[in-house]
């Protein structure tokens, strides 16, 4: 048999606080309101009655993340507003932001998911791309452009 993988776990409200660091009202309303919803859901998203809440590691690995947002002063509205924007623009995601790099640009919050070259906002100019100019590129095509300039003819 092989060994069971954190992966492969569904953690209680319990553990999702000492993982997280969060408290069950903060997990429960989260839950509630959709924000981050643990697992036991119905398809139009209700909680099946009698169920636990339960977390997958990939969503604690989110709700981790989420912590050191609210630590770089990211509200939790902004976090929303962010997330709201993740799910509509990517929604092949299905709302696992686990795959996500998170980048706090002075008061934005940039989200680069795996499958993408490029960060987006995703608070404040939403859908706006960052792009990146490596200035080793750069001075390695005017290195080449010199070279064919000076010993080209």
């Amino acid at each position: 048999m092989s060994p069971l993988r954190p992966e492969d776990i569904e953690f209680e409200a319990g553990e999702v606080e000492r993982l997280t660091g969060l408290t069950g009202r903060q997990l429960r309303l989260w839950d509630n309101t959709g924000l981050f919803p643990a697992s036991g859901r119905t398809g139009d998203g209700r909680r099946r009655q009698g169920t636990k809440r339960l977390w997958s590691f990939r969503q604690v690995v989110v709700l981790r993340a989420v912590v050191k947002l609210r630590g770089l002063n990211i509200s939790t509205q902004a976090i929303r507003k962010a997330f709201d924007y993740l799910r509509r623009a990517f929604p092949e995601l299905g709302g696992d932001f686990a795959g996500v790099t998170f980048i706090v640009w002075g008061s934005d919050l940039l989200a680069l998911p795996a499958h993408e070259q490029l960060p987006i906002s995703a608070l404040k100019q939403q859908g706006q791309r960052v792009i990146a100019i490596p200035i080793d590129d750069v001075r390695a095509e005017v290195a080449e452009a010199v070279r064919d300039l000076r010993w080209a003819g």
